[in-house]
């Protein structure tokens, strides 16, 4: 195995970033008061990161804190960030901070090569610090945390416990597997792949085609309309009334009674089978007539209601004339096979008398597909 490695050791003289130097320079100027308190408050903590360093950084919680952290993480880590603050006790110039900030240490690598046969390992016990690219196959961490301020392009896979990125750009080939959790501080999250986790949280909005659940596909909800918000665009029959204090489509003494309401769902998502739920309303004096939905010309619920049955004393006059209702609202819920892109709705009555005698209304019309 060939393993070359080339200590930079003129690195020191290297120019850092002139915009970097300049946000350097301006924080240290802002900060300057502070420097000594800074080293002696964070030298009794137990510091172990930049967040942590910088929260003691004077007065904790500060709109400067991001700057800091920012400029800690870029030169190396906290102990060379701290270090570079403590020239001169704190008192050194903000050209002197920023250079030791930024400049490259004694053991900085310039170039590493690894032959490509045989085994191939590169162990590093403190931080290592890549301002190109790392290419790799696989990335592990043994502390389960795995920290990039920039790209990470993964060929096979990436196992860690949190990882945590300014700009959180995912790449990878096969699949990402995170056992806690996704931190990203900006407001996309972009994963080209697949992510295999434990829960998923959205305090906002969350897209997605379809969901799965251990491997089962869950109904997405594609149309409700419940004719209190929602309008009857559509619908062959457009009257909606008022029953028991909601508004339903259809109902008692309709100035056009129609034997049947209609209505074309059109652009459903790709899918196998189609569930409807809706309330159908029996309405005043029925003697034994059906009540009943279509899809697509195919009846696929039924019912029957006389409103002689059992005990008048049991019935409730909810609205229509004064024939008491006793069964009203009636649930449906019917699921059945389909793959078209859309679905005509059929719902109607067999009854043989005026609709201010026997009524019917709909309500709550929702289609579900899977």
């Amino acid at each position: 195995m060939l393993v070359v490695a080339v200590a930079c050791a003129l690195c020191l003289s290297a120019q850092v970033d002139p915009a970097l130097d300049a946000q350097c320079q301006d924080w240290v100027i802002s900060n300057l008061k502070d420097m000594i308190i800074l080293n002696q408050v964070a030298a009794k903590s137990h510091i172990s990161t930049c967040t942590q360093y910088c929260m003691v950084a004077g007065s904790g919680f500060r709109a400067d804190t991001t700057t800091c952290r920012h400029l800690c993480e870029l030169s190396g880590g906290y102990n060379k960030f701290s270090q570079a603050l403590s020239i001169k006790g704190g008192l050194a110039s903000p050209d002197d901070i920023c250079t030791a900030m930024f400049a490259p240490s004694d053991e900085a690598v310039s170039m590493l090569e690894v032959a490509q046969s045989g085994e191939r390992k590169l162990g590093v016990r403190g931080d290592m610090t890549v301002q190109g690219t790392l290419s790799t196959s696989i990335l592990t961490s043994p502390i389960g945390d795995v920290k990039v301020s920039g790209e990470l392009n993964v060929l096979n896979g990436i196992e860690a416990a949190s990882a945590r990125s300014a700009f959180f750009f995912l790449k990878t080939t096969s699949g990402v597997s995170i056992k806690q959790g996704i931190i990203s501080k900006k407001d996309q999250l972009i994963i080209k792949g697949k992510i295999d986790a434990d829960s998923v949280t959205a305090s906002g909005e969350l897209k997605s085609s379809f969901l799965e659940i251990d491997g089962v596909r869950q109904w997405g909800l594609v149309s409700l309309e419940d004719f209190e918000e929602v309008g009857v665009a559509g619908w062959n029959h457009g009257e909606v009334t008022e029953c028991a204090g909601r508004h339903i489509l259809g109902g008692h003494c309709v100035e056009k009674a129609v034997p049947e309401l209609t209505k074309t769902f059109e652009n459903l998502p790709p899918h196998t089978q189609i569930r409807v739920t809706a309330k159908y309303y029996f309405i005043d004096s029925w003697d034994g007539e059906s009540g009943f939905l279509k899809a697509d010309g195919r009846t696929v619920w039924l019912d029957t209601y006389n409103h002689a049955d059992g005990d008048l004393k049991h019935g409730i006059n909810l609205c229509g004339n004064a024939t008491p209702e006793r069964k009203f609202g009636t649930p449906i819920d019917v699921m059945i096979p389909h793959t078209g892109s859309s679905v005509t709705l059929s719902f109607g009555a067999t009854t043989d008398e005026h609709s201010c005698d026997e009524s019917f209304g709909i309500d709550s019309v929702m289609i579900f597909t899977r």
